[in-house]
């Protein structure tokens, strides 16, 4: 298998090399809980239910 592009992993965040890519740059799950970037989480939140439902 091909690795995953960073393309691919903002369609596919659940993945492990989507969290060690994350980690890799030096953010922590606290980071993600600031406010400033409550709408960015929530389209993320968004785009894993779409691809949920999409699948069904």
């Amino acid at each position: 298998m091909a690795p995953l592009t960073v393309a691919d992993l903002t369609v596919l965040p659940w993945t492990r090399e989507a969290r060690d890519y994350v980690a890799g740059r030096g953010y922590t799950l606290q980071d993600f809980a600031s406010p400033k970037l409550a709408p960015i989480l929530q389209r993320a939140a968004q785009k894993v239910r779409e691809a949920s439902d999409f699948n069904k």
